[in-house]
């Protein structure tokens, strides 16, 4: 009785294994309750290489890609390489009978870590010799990855690798930093040139830095430096390529010394060859000046020839923004000569006054002066160092007051000369005779005390308003200056 039980038993297994073995029976059958499955399931799975698993074949077909490493069959990872031009890479894998297989497209993020995808399910196990085609789309300068998987009839699994990458033309800059300075505009990724203006007093080394738009992009660098005769010395080598942001070291610049940094940024893979190179190059000179920014605006003035007293020329630094320990502070540091300026102030007052009509005499001269804040000993250099011909001067503001007074008579316009305008009687009265006004040159005329009645109350000047117009008239001319 228990041999017949295990000659049945024995008949019973070997009707389901040899059929199943042979395909007839499936290894997986779908239940009300589920799958039921005699296969190796999917944790049990083993990662090994086989020679069963082997794929037959591996290979790029469309045109604009290719697979950069010849195929072998015991090979496991491959780089594609995609153009610019072309949009994708169409992956064929020669797969062997009894083969099953599945894939997966991974990418990559712009921090440079892949975010995996999900694999397929599991083919049917093949046949035959067979080709699998996969379709990788992929974006200019970005980089996907194929995973294909190969089972064979034991469960041990081969896992291809396929890393495919498009070049991109994208070498545009993203941002431009440094560690100190002011750049001398805001960053534009169509501007190659940008000038860096480091503080005339930094001793420590400066570093300045640029990433590059495009995520997968390469970047390297190079700086020269000033020789202390203006010429320049060689470009150092340039930078092994990398990733990311990119900083440079210039070191410590002596002072009205430049370097310059030069960034290249390398297109996405465009290094292959089987894709145009791509490079743009950007340009940043360094530089530290000899003097303060209050020092250089104070020195900017000076040069215009003008003429400005101490006192004038802190106010103008305040009122360029800067505080007045500082304004003071640049202007004591300059070594600046006083008198030579206030010579310069009374030439520029003297050309201004005739330009609009008018005549100066020296004593009104010596108070303009005292206005733009020279010291008495100074403004009366300047007033006598200026060049002005006083009687010259006289006829000229004789003659502006003829335009408005046409009928004066000698006595006022004398008078108007000497008590408003300051000139001296000798100077009046020559401007009088040049004019052919009143009596002849030789007369000579008694000033009285009383108030003239011919003279329009327009041309008087007061101190104030003298001290306005002259405020009003530099500060224009300052402003005529930065405009250009």
């Amino acid at each position: 009785m228990n041999v017949k039980k295990l000659f049945l038993s024995t008949l019973f297994v070997a009707m389901l294994v040899v059929p199943t073995v042979l395909g007839a029976i499936p290894l997986a059958v779908n239940t009300p309750i589920g799958v039921v499955s005699a296969e190796v399931q999917e944790a049990e799975a083993r990662n090994r290489n086989t020679s069963a698993n082997r794929p037959r074949s591996a290979s790029v077909r469309n045109t604009g890609a290719r697979l950069h490493q010849n195929f072998s069959a015991n090979r496991t990872s491959y780089r594609v390489e995609v153009r610019q031009s072309t949009a994708r890479a169409d992956i064929r894998v020669g797969l062997r009978e009894g083969q099953q297989h599945r894939w997966r497209i991974d990418r990559r993020n712009a921090s440079g870590n892949w975010v995996n995808g999900s694999y397929n399910s599991w083919r049917a196990r093949a046949t035959r010799n067979i080709n699998r085609d996969v379709r990788v789309n992929v974006n200019q300068g970005q980089e996907r990855r194929l995973r294909l998987q190969i089972r064979d009839r034991n469960g041990n699994i081969r896992t291809l690798t396929f890393n495919v990458q498009r070049a991109s033309g994208n070498t545009w800059g993203a941002n431009l930093r440094a560690n100190a300075g002011t750049f001398n505009r805001s960053f534009d990724r169509a501007v190659t040139s940008y000038t860096l203006t480091i503080p005339y007093n930094r001793t420590a080394a400066t570093q300045v830095g640029m990433r590059s738009a495009q995520e997968r992009a390469m970047s390297r660098s190079r700086v020269r430096i000033q020789n202390a005769d203006g010429t320049w010395r060689a470009w150092s080598s340039w930078s092994s390529y990398s990733r990311g942001q990119t900083n440079r070291n210039v070191g410590t610049i002596p002072q009205g010394r430049r370097a310059e940094v030069q960034f290249m940024i390398r297109g996405a893979w465009t290094n292959r060859s089987n894709t145009p190179l791509r490079t743009r190059t950007y340009t940043v000179r360094v530089e530290r000046p000899t003097h303060s920014p209050a020092q250089l605006i104070a020195m900017e003035l000076l040069a215009t020839n003008w003429g400005f007293s101490r006192g004038l020329l802190i106010d103008y630094l305040v009122w360029e923004g800067f505080s007045r320990a500082v304004a003071t502070q640049a202007v004591d540091s300059l070594g600046i000569n006083w008198y030579e300026q206030a010579v310069l102030a009374a030439r520029t007052e003297l050309r201004w006054e005739n330009e609009d009509g008018w005549g100066i005499s020296r004593y009104m001269m010596v108070r303009v002066l005292l206005w733009l804040d020279f010291t008495p000993s100074q403004a009366a250099h300047g007033a006598d160092n200026s060049g002005a011909n006083w009687y010259e001067q006289a006829v000229i503001q004789a003659q502006l007051i003829l335009r408005w007074v046409p009928n004066i008579s000698r006595a006022d316009l004398v008078h108007e000369l000497t008590v408003w305008e300051g000139f001296t009687s000798s100077q009046a009265n020559h401007a009088a005779n040049v004019l052919g006004v009143g009596l002849a040159a030789s007369l000579s005329v008694q000033l009285d005390s009383a108030e003239p009645s011919g003279v329009t109350e327009s041309l008087r000047r007061d101190e104030s308003q003298v001290r306005d117009a002259i405020d009003a008239r530099r500060r224009e001319a300052i402003r005529q200056l930065e405009l250009e």
